[in-house]
């Protein structure tokens, strides 16, 4: 080797080496700076116009740089939501949004809030069409198999249909409204908020019959819906039957609904040869260790979640009233597994919602290990340690804790009365 050659191959090495360097430093920063956001976040949680005041010093004290611009300035639009800000204030914030996100998603949210206060038809119109052509245009993720991307493709034009649909509602367009919601129910006919809208279409287009058998349908997927049930006592004795009690029918639509729902779930059971599950070792809250096969010859409820998925946050208060309906059984153990990626964040947050289930922490092994396609997952194992139940997501569809209860029944000698 001639010492030009090595002369370029040092500089190569050394250019390679500073490449790395930049890259870990690059990546060390981005990290802190999440922290930051996250910290601020946590420390804000009762006091939400601190957090406005914290975030905006954080995009000072980070000028350009775009990850602090794009979190930080969602968490301000976000925050001004929660605050029921007013109009021009929610404006500014969206606008300002979309100056640092131009996704889809972000049209998509915008839109959402302009629907949902019922401010800016027009321009929330335009944006929702905007997300929508997104949405339709679109390609699959490699990570995602062709189902998995089709019912993710449905969901995202429901969503976006039936924005469009409360848009047009808001701006005095009833028939295209009702023609934008009923394509969001075509796209997710199982949503009892997408067919209450769909309800509240035809009766603004005039059409009472149409409205009363969706809003039933509301009652038959959620059944104390309580302005679904108040348009039923409405509009039921004018379309169906004065002399017939609106109770009486309601409470037969609901009870033959939980009958037809039940059947439908236990029939989701895996049956033989079910997949064994995979033991793992976990950290508890308080650092215990945690074993699956220590839990062998119980029903096992195992809830795979974390801190950040907005779906598990609405779950977990369910979850929580799960635990307190059969966690106490001999024959039954609960496990919510978190899969933050930084465990610190776990215990804080459970502390400060006040849940009492058992909590751990789990890696990528736990991840993989069980398969998850995504977050929340419930997952029932039986006494022999096989996965008999599997359930991706959180609805709003009948009633998580009795639904619970069904499985737990079916994998148990004994049958549990819910708690009234």
């Amino acid at each position: 080797m001639n010492r030009t050659t090595l002369i370029g191959l040092i500089a190569l090495v050394g250019i390679a080496a500073g490449t790395l360097l930049w890259r870990y430093w690059t990546q060390q920063k981005a990290i802190d700076r999440q922290k930051e956001i996250t910290t601020v976040l946590e420390n804000t949680e009762e006091n939400l116009q601190g957090r406005i005041t914290a975030l905006e010093e954080l995009l000072a004290k980070y000028p350009g740089d775009r990850m602090i611009e794009r979190v930080a300035v969602y968490q301000i639009l976000k925050t001004y939501v929660e605050l029921n800000g007013d109009a021009a204030t929610l404006i500014r914030a969206a606008e300002r949004f979309l100056t640092t996100d131009s996704s889809g998603a972000a049209y998509d949210y915008v839109a959402s809030v302009y629907a949902d206060r019922g401010i800016n038809a027009a321009e929330g119109l335009r944006y929702a069409n905007r997300a929508l052509l997104e949405a339709e245009e679109m390609e699959r993720p490699e990570a995602m198999t062709d189902s998995q991307w089709q019912a993710q493709r449905r969901m995202m034009i429901g969503e976006c249909e039936h924005i469009r649909g409360k848009l047009y509602a808001l701006n005095m367009q009833p028939r295209t409204a009702l023609t934008a919601l009923r394509a969001a129910r075509d796209s997710v006919p199982d949503s009892p908020s997408i067919l209450f809208d769909v309800a509240k279409g035809y009766e603004q287009a005039g059409e009472p019959d149409s409205a009363l058998s969706v809003y039933l349908d509301v009652v038959r997927l959620r059944y104390d819906d309580a302005e679904a049930r108040e348009a039923i006592g409405r509009l039921y004795p004018e379309r169906r039957d004065r002399w017939v009690s609106v109770e009486s029918v309601l409470h037969t639509l609901v009870e033959r609904a939980r009958a037809a729902r039940k059947e439908t779930i236990l029939t989701e059971r895996i049956s033989d040869p079910a997949p064994q599950a995979p033991n793992f070792t976990l950290n508890g809250l308080d650092g215990e260790k945690i074993r699956l096969d220590s839990l062998r010859g119980k029903t096992v409820v195992l809830y795979l979640w974390a801190t950040w998925c907005v779906p598990c946050q609405r779950q977990l208060p369910l979850m929580e009233e799960a635990y307190a309906a059969y966690g106490s059984r001999p024959d039954v153990a609960f496990l919510a597994v978190s899969l933050d990626q930084r465990p610190e964040l776990i215990k804080p947050f459970v502390k400060r919602r006040g849940y009492t289930l058992p909590v751990a922490h789990g890696d990528r092994e736990v991840y993989t290990g069980f398969q998850v396609e995504g977050l929340p997952t419930l997952i029932l194992i039986d006494p022999q340690g096989k996965v008999r139940f599997r359930q991706l997501g959180h609805s709003d569809v009948g009633d998580f804790v009795e639904e619970l209860g069904w499985r737990i029944e079916a994998l148990t000698d004994t049958n549990p009365a819910r708690p009234s």
